[in-house]
């Protein structure tokens, strides 16, 4: 596990899509950054170039590939999903939903399985994660209306690829009183089930500690994973029998927006984003307790200031069934860092020495950064020698 104070440097690559993301934009299958102060895109790898794919999309959260250059993406406050394909965008959106948008509430997460070819005839799914207004978008904002619900829907994608139909309801979570921390990054896993990032809603998850023995486990604050079809999985790892417990992959987890699963391995990676300290990147192993809020980073969580160091947090936190650990983060960061996607490459169009490496961004700067796994490929090679760190 390391530890980092102050700014770092790794590589940083050139962006290829849309305008410089804003707070809780997904920077994923992206390359590089987009300065905020003079929208230029800068390099450290000369090896590389940058294409403006499409520009025009209003406040994105997400994006997914149907197929090379044939692009689904996500508007935050709109709740619209659009197709960009061949560097443009189809005349009308495959779907418009009515989204609560006051601030991180909105159109937040998407995940698409399209058949391989051996299943031509089965429908591509996609999967929307949202947090769902009654009539129309901004209305909990307009009347300060608490939102429907965040929900995960399954949609299929319609044989013309211009439509999104046959809504189904997996899930429905909490989603208010407060506006923040909502999470919303889904991916599907190498079992084809669903995994996502759901925060605490703004109320730190009290289901942590050891004096609520986790009663308060109402799907906030942790990856969930379930079936395509909504359904529980029931494995070990499970903390209880019952909905929502059996939906808990991960908990302790204050917000995210980074989920991915490395392609070598399986194994699951998030990024975790902090009140002012203690950003993290996690490998995250089934029944993980990531410790929020007794702890944040390596460090006790004092409000919203940082505490002492702890490696050993075990007595300030529940585990459910007596089998769920507490792991260290493989890279904290003690000054906000503003952690946001992070994805795996698995491709090597980017030269070998990216291929099946990890990339990392972040909100504050807009930078991308990259690191290499050890031989394991349970930790981060970060080289203290070189200059920057």
């Amino acid at each position: 596990m390391w530890i980092y104070r102050n700014s770092f440097t790794i590589t940083v690559l050139c962006i290829v899509f849309i305008s410089f993301f804003l707070i809780h934009s997904e920077k994923f299958d992206i390359y590089g950054i987009l300065s905020k102060q003079s929208k230029s895109i800068e390099m450290n790898d000369k090896s590389l170039s940058a294409e403006i794919v499409y520009t025009g999309i209003e406040f994105p959260t997400s994006m997914v590939f149907l197929k090379e250059n044939d692009i689904l993406v996500l508007e935050k406050n709109s709740g619209i999903v659009k197709r960009v394909v061949d560097n443009k965008i189809l005349d009308k959106p495959l779907l418009d939903l009515n989204v609560a948008n006051d601030g991180e509430r909105g159109l937040l997460g998407i995940a698409v399985n399209t058949p391989g070819p051996n299943f031509k005839n089965k429908p591509t799914y996609v999967f929307l994660f949202l947090t769902e207004s009654a009539e129309k978008d901004g209305e909990d904002k307009e009347h300060s209306f608490i939102p429907v619900a965040n929900r995960v829907y399954r949609y299929e994608l319609s044989d013309d690829g211009l439509q999104l139909l046959d809504p189904k309801l997996l899930i429905e979570l909490p989603a208010g009183p407060k506006s923040m921390h909502n999470g919303g990054k889904i991916v599907i896993g190498p079992d084809d089930n669903l995994y996502f990032i759901v925060g605490d809603i703004g109320y730190p998850n009290s289901m942590t500690t050891n004096d609520k023995k986790g009663t308060v486990a109402d799907g906030r604050s942790g990856i969930l994973r379930i079936t395509q079809n909504g359904h529980a999985i029931n494995d070990d790892f499970q903390l209880g029998n019952k909905h929502p417990l059996d939906k808990y992959y991960a908990y302790g987890i204050r917000n995210g927006f980074g989920l991915d699963f490395d392609p070598i391995t399986g194994n699951l990676w998030d990024s975790e984003i902090v009140p002012e300290f203690g950003d993290e990147i996690n490998l995250v192993k089934p029944g993980f307790n990531s410790g929020w809020n007794k702890v944040q980073g390596v460090w006790k969580v004092n409000k919203y200031v940082a505490g002492k160091l702890t490696h050993n947090p075990k007595d300030d936190l529940v585990f459910f069934n007596g089998i769920h650990k507490y792991y260290e983060p493989k890279l904290t960061i003690y000054d906000r860092t503003g952690f946001t996607a992070i994805k795996f490459f698995n491709s090597n169009k980017l030269g070998n020495k990216y291929t099946n490496t990890l990339f990392l961004a972040d909100f504050h700067t807009g930078k991308l950064y990259n690191f290499h796994l050890d031989e394991d490929r349970n930790s981060l090679l970060l080289d203290q020698k070189k200059k920057g760190w």
